[in-house]
């Protein structure tokens, strides 16, 4: 799914119509993007960070597979769900992974959402936490 892609239900304000995804401790990975993403730069769907039944700290890890060698996947954060508010706090890149073509970044902080901006090839993306 696609960043400003209109999704079913209603949410009120600057996300209205743009329902976005809970994504909790122990939930299973949520796909960002699924590698048939056409442009070369794109972003993804935002998420939002659910909470923590424990209340304590839990990361957020976002893993890439496909990615080519100039290929570069970046994370990004906000407090609010507005396109101009989210700013990069990683980059993804297949050199940057161990093995080569297999990135993820892990992210420690609190931000109320998430989304990838890819730019080149057709990366799978997903994110757990």
């Amino acid at each position: 799914m696609l960043y400003t892609t209109p999704q079913s239900g209603y949410n009120k304000g600057a996300s209205a119509y743009l329902n976005r995804r809970s994504v909790s401790p122990g939930d299973l990975k949520y796909t960002l993007l699924d590698g048939t993403e056409a442009d070369a730069e794109l972003a993804s769907v935002a998420i939002v960070r659910g909470p923590s039944a424990s209340q304590s700290q839990v990361y957020s890890t976002f893993f890439a597979v496909g990615l080519g060698a100039s290929d570069t996947v970046d994370v990004q954060s906000s407090n609010t769900d507005v396109d101009a508010d989210f700013q990069t706090i990683g980059t993804m890149t297949s050199e940057s992974a161990s093995p080569a073509g297999t990135p993820y970044f892990t992210d420690s902080g609190s931000p109320l959402f998430y989304r990838v901006k890819k730019s080149g090839g057709a990366p799978v993306v997903t994110v757990q936490r």
